[in-house]
């Protein structure tokens, strides 16, 4: 399958298949549930929890090239409020803060908001911004930090 995500129908042989992609008795997502690029359920696209058709706890979303995109925590005691965490094709982080999911009548809203800390390929925290309702506010670079000196070799002056 190209270009888009499908529900696992196969599990890898490490993980029980009872336990994957159940439905409760009022036909909602119960359990862990992972999704998959391919059609072998090899190549894995989303992983999660849901409780009663909604997300709780962890969830993974991957790329096509298997890398670790982003990790949203899902709160059951504050539903809709989410912790996020974006990640550079490298595997260090990208930037993190938190968002909410908004539902009126056939409308969903998702959006950021607060401050978010925004880091280089390296790791290193390179800015701040903040976001009202998904607008970015304002954005304030980091003070980087001081390099350590190189001590000298022996013999050598400084």
């Amino acid at each position: 399958m190209t270009g888009g995500c499908r529900t696992a129908q196969t599990v890898p042989a490490n993980v029980p298949t009872a336990k994957l992609n159940r439905f409760d008795s009022q036909n909602e997502r119960q359990g862990q549930w992972r999704t998959y690029y391919d059609e072998g359920s090899t190549q894995l696209a989303t992983a999660g929890r849901y409780r009663h058709g909604k997300l709780v706890g962890r969830w993974r979303y991957y790329g096509p090239q298997n890398g670790l995109e982003r990790e949203e925590q899902h709160y059951w005691w504050r539903p809709g409020l989410l912790f996020i965490q974006e990640y550079h094709a490298n595997g260090k982080l990208a930037k993190q803060g938190r968002a909410r999911i908004v539902r009126e009548a056939d409308i969903v809203h998702f959006y950021w908001f607060g401050p978010w800390l925004e880091y280089a390929p390296s790791g290193e925290a390179v800015s701040r911004a903040w976001y009202e309702m998904g607008q970015l506010r304002r954005r304030e670079k980091l003070p980087t930090a001081p390099k350590a000196s190189q001590p000298a070799a022996p013999g050598q002056q400084e």
